[in-house]
C-alpha cells in the first residue's frame, strides 16, 4: 500500500510545491484541485514495477512543454510515480511510463473536467468521464 501523503515525509515529496505550480500555471482549477484533497496515487497498474535504479526530480520541465516532479528512471525520464503540470492545460497526478507510454492517474483540465483512468501517450485509453465538470458544466456540450 501506497503511504498516506499527510502522514508520510518520503511521499510528501512528490506534492512538495504543488500549490505554487498550480496557482502559478493552473490558477482556474486551484480550488477544484484543493477541493478533491488528492492523499495518494491510487491503484498501482500492472505496468509499475518497484525498482531501486529510480531517482527522484523535483520540479523540472519536460519535453511535453510541462513541469514534472516525481520518479525518473536511469535516462532521467519521468518513471513512476510523478505529477505533471501543463501550464494552461491540465495536471496529472499518476505513474507515469516513458518506455510503454502508458499513464494511469487523474488528470483534471483547464476547463474543469476530472479525467481517472489510463492513457496510452496523451490519449485517453480507459478513462471514467464525468458528464459534468467540476465546475458544473456539460463536458460534452
Amino acid at each position: 500500500m501506497i503511504p498516506d501523503m499527510l502522514t508520510s515525509t518520503p511521499f510528501l515529496r512528490y506534492f512538495d510545491k504543488i500549490d505554487s505550480m498550480v496557482l502559478k500555471h493552473l490558477p482556474k482549477i486551484y480550488k477544484l484541485y484543493k477541493g478533491l484533497n488528492i492523499q495518494q496515487f491510487g491503484q498501482v497498474p500492472p505496468c509499475y514495477k518497484a525498482l531501486g535504479n529510480r531517482g527522484f526530480t523535483s520540479w523540472r520541465k519536460i519535453e511535453i512543454g510541462g513541469y514534472y516532479q516525481g520518479e525518473v528512471d536511469h535516462l532521467d525520464r519521468p518513471d513512476g510515480m510523478g505529477v505533471v503540470v501543463q501550464p494552461g492545460t491540465a495536471m496529472v497526478i499518476g505513474y507515469h511510463n516513458e518506455d510503454t507510454e502508458l499513464g494511469q492517474g487523474i488528470q483534471i483540465t483547464y476547463e474543469g473536467n476530472i479525467l481517472i483512468g489510463t492513457w496510452h501517450g496523451h490519449s485517453p485509453w480507459d478513462v471514467d468521464l464525468y458528464h459534468n465538470n467540476a465546475l458544473g458544466e456539460n463536458m460534452f456540450s
